[in-house]
């Protein structure tokens, strides 16, 4: 007769299983099905049954919750243990019982390279020959590894072993990513679920969004003022409820997004900073978990339609489709996270590093019109070309139509030049790229001054420029303008101005270069005030899943970038041997000896290395090396609504920076006063808005924001929510008193 505790027992979900504890063997599970005993499982959580055992556990459908709490194990990983299992993948199967541990990083070719380089580098140098392969491995392959990484390594090729097999060497950091089950979007939110599969039953989890009835607008007694967080957002409201057209099924929780990105958040987790009753009273249902939101996103991202309407409608917002100048430039983000992924300039660091490239379009008054997210495996100049069929389209822009592109210095290059040459819609305007002062006799033939407005539109600083105009002399189809400036401080540059447009005139194109400026202050807006830099989501895919999604191109193998450099490091040595002979007084045979050496191995590895100059598929090499790119779909999704939101910020923002007329600190007020709380009272049909910013206004500028809210009140002719036909908003009276204390 023996004893046995439950850890586990049957329910509904459950009627057949039950899982036991021998207090006898406490260090044992066992699994019964019925009243038999189905098999024993080690009590831990690296042990492979163990892993196996909860994996069909929760693919089975028990609750997530009760093995969570008796097991002892996240519901993440045992999603992970789960979705392992039912892929039936060996590989991932072998990782998952392995458990923390990055696959291998150094490659067949990189152990190539080092047993290669290792029988010249550590001839000649006992004590630092692992950091200089290092080095070389790190140049050759952009890699960074430890000198611990290779000393297993290094101990077997000191003993003559071959190591180009060797498959044990693995790197010591290990990120997991797990999938988020899709979301299964109904027409709106009320229908919002997320659906996972578990041993073919779907079961569905309600997600719908919760209102606390009693806040909405419709429930509010005639002639009773309610205090509401955010209010001061209703200024947007023509907007906002203009884009219930735009997204159907799906408008409530873009326009949630976009309005708590006009708040002042800039990622889902800040969310929480949002008064959500507040909100609910205003628009209706909200999604207030940051999981929840985190979910739709993911499901939301995967439709590059609906990503197309919001940079259609952006467009549209800024009326990109009249104009015909535009700003175009590659903003970096710096990515310090574990995954391998290719390396670029960062201007942040001034360093090349791992980075995401983030292409943007600007018009020339600064506003973003489109963007796309891309990493280093093509260069700007490449992905510029590619660019422009997408860019027509969302701007709609016939392919007849002529479109000015005003670059910076990365698009320079002579190829480049003259493929868009060949092209009859488009011009270009860049810098010419080693351009020094003095170079060529500066002979003015033309000059012009320019105003700009610095605190205020009376408070003007004046530009003077004079410039040269004639064809360049690299290239007769391209214009050069030789521009010297001098801004209001009398400093004065000289630079060479590049352009395709033999026919416009001069003092246009060297304004559109000259004012590039506002494309840099508004990627610093975005970043400061929409968090555009972040990365959203840490989801990663490996390139053989790009094969047919990416243009491949042919580089140097990596044993061709090895000769390379034996080549070089070896007319180095040469080079020096015949100075030291060359000065020396007297003939040496040791010297005469190496120099012989020497020229024998340089010839044999110049031979060597034409006969493997020839070039690999890029992407194929990326694969093999285990390179990864970083998912950018969620990001893509967020940004497009980020750029809407804020030119709908400048839409409204710029009425009344002409009223205030003080460019210090007008964002400043104009923030603050979107995002003040007040009083809502309504009456029958009508609904006012009394704000209460929480910043200290003088009279003037309470005699501004009067003027400026009043005009907003006469553009509120539209049709609100909630039996709501008319809406006044109005700012406190500075005398105005919820309540007071008074000292005794």
């Amino acid at each position: 007769m023996f004893q046995l505790q439950q850890i586990l027992g049957v329910d509904k979900k459950n009627p057949s299983f039950s899982i036991f504890n021998d207090p006898n063997n406490p260090n044992e599970y066992q699994v019964w099905f019925g009243a038999e005993l189905l098999e024993k499982v080690p009590a831990d959580s690296q042990n492979a049954q163990f892993k196996f055992l909860l994996g069909r556990l929760y693919n089975a459908g028990f609750k997530r919750k009760v093995l969570q709490e008796t097991f002892n194990v996240h519901r993440s990983t045992m999603q992970y243990w789960g979705d392992t299992l039912k892929s039936n993948d060996p590989e991932k199967i072998k990782q998952m019982i392995k458990g923390p541990g990055a696959p291998a990083k150094i490659t067949d070719e990189i152990k190539s390279f080092i047993q290669f380089r290792f029988k010249d580098i550590y001839k000649n140098n006992h004590y630092t020959y692992s950091k200089q392969i290092r080095d070389e491995i790190k140049e050759v392959f952009h890699l960074s590894l430890s000198g611990e990484a290779l000393r297993r390594l290094f101990k077997k090729l000191k003993a003559g072993e071959n190591i180009i097999n060797i498959n044990e060497y693995e790197n010591s950091v290990h990120t997991c990513d797990l999938e988020v089950s899709p979301c299964l979007m109904g027409g709106s939110l009320k229908e919002l679920a997320v659906a996972t599969c578990l041993d073919k039953k779907e079961v569905i989890v309600n997600y719908s969004a919760k209102t606390n009835r009693k806040h909405e607008l419709s429930l509010i007694p005639n002639d009773v003022g309610i205090f509401c967080y955010h209010i001061g957002i209703l200024i947007f409201s023509r907007f906002i409820y203009h884009l219930r057209d735009y997204f159907k099924g799906f408008e409530q929780i873009i326009i949630q997004w976009l309005i708590i990105f006009l708040l002042g958040v800039k990622n889902i987790e800040q969310s929480k900073l949002i008064h959500f009753t507040s909100y609910q009273m205003i628009f209706g249902k909200a999604v207030t978990s940051a999981y929840r939101q985190r979910n739709i996103l993911s499901n939301l991202s995967g439709d590059s339609d609906r990503i197309k309407v919001i940079f259609k409608l952006n467009a549209k917002l800024i009326k990109a489709d009249k104009q015909s100048d535009f700003y175009f430039d590659p903003h970096t983000k710096h990515y310090t996270g574990m995954k391998k992924i290719l390396k670029g300039w960062c201007a942040k660091i001034r360093f090349a590093d791992k980075v995401m490239n983030m292409d943007y379009f600007h018009e020339v008054e600064g506003n973003p019109v489109y963007f796309k997210q891309a990493d280093n495996f093509h260069d700007t100049r490449f992905r510029f070309k590619e660019l422009l069929p997408e860019f027509r389209e969302i701007t709609d822009h016939a392919d007849k139509d002529v479109l000015t592109f005003v670059i910076d210095r990365a698009i320079y290059g002579l190829k480049l030049f003259d493929e868009i040459i060949e092209l009859d819609n488009v011009e270009l305007i860049t810098w010419e790229k080693g351009f020094k002062a003095g170079q060529v006799e500066f002979k003015a033939q033309g000059h012009f001054e320019y105003f700009r407005a610095k605190n205020n539109k009376d408070d003007l600083l004046k530009y003077e420029f004079e410039y040269m105009d004639s064809l360049w002399e690299k290239n007769n189809s391209i214009r050069q303008l030789i521009v010297r400036a001098k801004n209001y401080r009398g400093k004065e540059v000289e630079v060479s101005v590049l352009t395709t447009d033999l026919k416009r005139a001069a003092n246009e194109i060297i304004l559109l270069i000259f004012t590039r400026w506002i494309q840099e202050n508004d990627f610093k807006f975005l970043v400061t005030h929409f968090g555009i830099n972040e990365i959203t989501s840490y989801k990663a895919i490996s390139y053989d899943g790009l094969l047919s999604k990416i243009k491949d191109k042919d580089v140097q193998s990596g044993k061709y970038k090895a000769l390379l450099k034996k080549q070089q490091e070896l007319k180095k040595i040469f080079g020096a041997l015949l100075s030291k002979e060359k000065q020396a007084s007297r003939p040496n045979k040791k010297r005469a000896e190496r120099i012989n050496a020497i020229s024998a191995e340089l010839d044999q590895v110049t031979q060597d290395k034409d006969e493997n100059k020839d070039k690999v598929s890029r992407l194929e090499q990326l694969i093999k090396e285990a390179y990864c790119y970083l998912n950018t779909e969620n990001k893509t999704l967020f940004d497009a609504i980020k750029i809407l939101t804020r030119n709908a910020y400048y839409t409204y923002y710029k009425d009344f920076k002409v009223i205030y007329n003080n460019y210090r600190d007008d964002h400043v007020i104009f923030q603050n006063l979107i995002q003040s709380p007040g009083l809502v009272r309504k009456n029958k049909d009508h609904l006012s808005v009394m704000l209460f910013p929480c910043a200290n206004l003088s009279n003037k500028q309470r005699k501004i924001i009067d003027e400026y809210l009043g005009g907003m009140n006469k553009s509120f002719n539209i049709n609100l929510p909630h039996n709501v036909n008319n809406l006044s908003i109005n700012l406190s009276k500075k005398e105005s008193k919820l309540f007071a204390f008074s000292a005794r």
